[in-house]
């Protein structure tokens, strides 16, 4: 059993119509939209819990269910039934309940796990993994009661074993950095050790899947470059196990992959790893999309919700087409263009506001109230 949050946004809204309303009107018909590039939705399963979010203004909690199917294109009984809109295809709940009074995420979130990692709040996805003790903290302040699953739980064969594969392989991890306390790993252990399992286990197995060593200008040498889809996708810089990934290091990688051609670059010390993007409309100064230390999870569970999501988006099946990686990035890219108190875009924004003849808004005022509306 794993347990999921469904955020509901503007973006899908109806205009004049609250969203707890267009939220509960799904939750009471028992079928959720799932968009097709949304993250996560090839590991939503009977059994799953769910918890329902509605994003700003409202920003709470308001019902619950228990799936009873993963993501399937409607039947002609569950299309007549849907609620007007884009999606062909969904899940359906086996037991749904929306609440009579829903639950604030301020009253909540600073008490639930999850906000240890995401103090503001912020949902990034439709479809986020949680976990049971963000579940329960929630239904127990509603004093709600725990449903059964609807069947014996089960997540699709692929993504079940490329979680155990990665979970496997950062428990190694763990071992030798426990093991290792006082000795210096040298860079070559830290590719054999580490960073060729990592690799390994993110499908990239193949003969042509990795070339070790492309040259990039004379002296110059890229330690890996994986392909996927037929195409290089990313090139991997890796340095010894320890090391301080700074500025220079990251130059390094961004240089390499820009003079190949490859979008993305990795930068890792075999526990620490750091994306880079190439795309030309990205700045140097913002070109780092995520980092994640492998070694930070305390069990299966934390390490599926925390970890895994970015870990995933660099599997060989993620990158054959990009696409979950380019989402992130402009996620992120979006996000700050809308918060960053010296945007250009806040400024544009303050500017057809005041000829809107809506009342002055100062600039950190509405780089804060546009976070909040971004969840």
């Amino acid at each position: 059993m794993a347990y999921f949050l469904f955020n509901f946004t503007k973006k899908g809204a109806e205009k004049g119509v609250t969203l707890r309303e267009q939220a509960a009107r799904l939750l009471e018909v028992r079928l959720w939209g799932i968009g097709a590039k949304t993250p996560n939705r090839a590991r939503l399963s009977p059994g799953d819990c769910i918890l329902v979010y509605v994003g700003a203004p409202e920003r709470e909690f308001i019902g619950h269910g228990v799936l009873s199917s993963g993501v399937h294109d409607w039947t002609p009984g569950e299309q007549r039934v849907y609620p007007e809109g884009s999606w062909g295809n969904g899940v359906s709940f086996g037991t749904a309940e929306v609440w009579d009074e829903p639950v604030s995420l301020k009253s909540v979130w600073p008490d639930m796990p999850a906000s240890a990692k995401n103090p503001k709040g912020q949902f990034f996805a439709g479809v986020m993994q949680i976990k049971q003790k963000d579940y329960e903290l929630v239904l127990g302040k509603r004093g709600g009661v725990l449903p059964e699953p609807a069947q014996p739980p089960t997540l699709a064969p692929a993504h079940e074993a490329i979680i155990e594969r990665l979970f496997a392989t950062t428990e190694k991890l763990k071992e030798l950095l426990a093991n290792s306390v006082g000795k210096q790993i040298t860079e070559d252990a830290t590719r054999a050790l580490l960073v060729n399992r990592y690799l390994q286990a993110l499908g990239y197995a193949d003969f042509d899947d990795i070339e070790f060593g492309v040259q990039v200008e004379s002296k110059d040498f890229a330690d890996y470059v994986l392909r996927a889809g037929g195409k290089s996708v990313m090139v991997v810089e890796a340095k010894r196990l320890g090391l301080t990934l700074g500025s220079q290091h990251a130059a390094q990688v961004t240089k390499y992959a820009s003079v190949l051609g490859v979008r993305w670059g990795l930068l890792t010390d075999g526990r620490r790893l750091k994306l880079y993007d190439m795309a030309p409309s990205v700045s140097p100064d913002d070109r780092l999309v995520f980092e994640v230390d492998l070694a930070d999870y305390s069990g299966r569970e934390d390490f599926e919700v925390s970890v895994y999501p970015d870990l995933a988006l660099l599997s060989k099946d993620a990158m054959a087409n990009g696409s979950g990686l380019e989402r992130r990035a402009t996620q992120e890219a979006v996000r700050d263009l809308l918060t960053a108190h010296d945007s250009k875009t806040l400024a544009t924004l303050q500017a057809e506001l005041a000829n809107a003849n809506l009342p002055h808004v100062e600039t950190v005022d509405l780089a804060e109230l546009l976070a909040e509306l971004l969840g």
